[in-house]
């Protein structure tokens, strides 16, 4: 409280000062005058962002409900370009949360960032009766477009191989190069409370990239979109509790991509797309070992498939609706599932 009032103390001197020199009764050229405010306001504003830089983002969006000047700083692209977790804030959900929305109406174009330090986070609260007054509670809730990455990804990021799954190795051997042993240099997102990760409407451009994403409760999936744009780079996602999907895409028009990622142990599909959902493009991905198809789509959706490798599922490689557009491209290696390895088409029978 003590640094916030010193900071406040600063900014009013700024203030003052600025006002003192823009004040009509100072003999000044109408020119002249027009400079100095605007040199005096960008100064002002500057030193407001440097000072909010070093906060916490509580107590930057106390600082901004003070006054109007604080408000816009508050609202600048530079203090929300990288926000480290746990550095600013220790849940990543509040950090989401903290995020001002107006930024994307302001600023189109900019897109927050979220780095995750390495390390196992628990987001979400357990169920209780407050879930039939409020909405589905999840882990990390998204409701504006960020990137949400881990830290040392982003540090290392001209490295183009990072994130890459070895695709031959892990059909060949059912075991994922990351599970040979404990990974220091990972993100954990572990949820105690619906999914894991919600990616709600308005945060369309999402873009999540290398975390391990898993949750255990039922019907509770590791990530579902909702958003009609969307991507996956580099991430681990499983959801062991019964009929849990690793990635559930639901809407109308939805599209997005994933790439580089592995869905694994879920108790339902890998990836399930919903009524219409898609075009889903998945690229060089391994979805293994779940209880259902590795993907399920409903009638209405479509998806492409790139050098992806779809074993060890329960039942199909692919379980579609007889309308959903499936492309297969080249690469594509699918083995060793339960009923098939070929794409089954429900009710393929009624069109015979």
């Amino acid at each position: 409280l003590v640094f916030i009032f010193v900071c406040g103390f600063i900014y009013r001197k700024l203030s003052l000062s600025h006002l003192s020199i823009s004040h009509p009764r100072i003999p000044q050229a109408a020119t002249q005058k027009k400079r100095a405010d605007t040199t005096k306001a960008l100064e002002v504003e500057d030193v407001t962002v440097i000072i909010m830089s070093f906060l916490p983002l509580v107590d930057r969006s106390r600082m901004a409900s003070t006054c109007k000047a604080l408000h816009s700083a508050w609202l600048s692209p530079r203090l929300w370009t990288r926000i480290i977790v746990p550095d600013y804030c220790s849940s990543i959900n509040l950090t989401v949360k903290a995020i001002p929305r107006a930024l994307g109406r302001i600023f189109p174009s900019f897109i927050p960032k979220v780095l995750v330090r390495p390390g196992i986070y628990w987001e979400g609260r357990t169920r209780g009766i407050s879930v039939l007054f409020k909405r589905r509670p999840c882990g990390v809730f998204i409701d504006k477009k960020i990137i949400l990455e881990n830290y040392l990804t982003a540090q290392r990021s001209n490295n183009a191989d990072n994130g890459k799954i070895d695709l031959m190795k892990a059909e060949a051997t059912g075991i994922l190069p990351f599970e040979d042993k404990k990974n220091v240099d990972a993100v954990y997102i572990r949820s105690n409370a619906g999914e894991a990760i919600t990616i709600a409407s308005g945060a369309e451009g999402t873009m999540l990239r290398d975390l391990n994403i898993s949750i255990d409760r039922f019907s509770s999936h590791g990530v579902a979109v909702y958003a009609t744009d969307f991507s996956l780079k580099g991430c681990r996602i499983s959801a062991t509790g019964t009929n849990a999907c690793g990635l559930l895409i639901s809407g109308s028009g939805i599209k997005g991509t994933i790439s580089d990622c592995s869905l694994t142990r879920c108790g339902g599909s890998g990836v399930l797309l919903a009524y219409n959902s898609g075009p889903l493009m998945v690229k060089r991905c391994y979805i293994g070992s779940n209880r259902w198809s590795g993907i399920g789509a409903f009638a209405g959706s479509s998806m492409s498939l790139a050098k992806t490798v779809i074993t060890r599922n329960h039942l199909h490689s692919i379980g579609a609706a007889v309308d959903v557009r499936c492309e297969l491209g080249d690469g594509n290696i699918f083995s060793h599932n339960g009923r098939g390895d070929s794409v089954h088409r429900y009710l393929a029978y009624e069109h015979s």
